[in-house]
């Protein structure tokens, strides 16, 4: 059974909160979450089996 969390891409809060885009991913594609850097977007990183990876703004 497919485990989805829904999150908010980073970027949307740098412009307003209609910008905000919520996505579905699938937990067991998660491989790490961790903190961005100072010069980036958003607070978490999260990091896919596949090594991509997307912003979002929750921790």
């Amino acid at each position: 059974m497919v485990k989805l969390v829904s999150v908010t891409k980073a970027g949307g809060e740098m412009l307003d909160d209609e910008n905000d885009v919520r996505v579905s991913v699938n937990a067991d594609n998660i491989n790490i979450c961790k903190p961005v850097h100072e010069d980036q977007v958003g607070k978490t990183k999260i990091v896919f089996n596949d090594g991509t990876t997307i912003n979002v703004v929750e921790t």
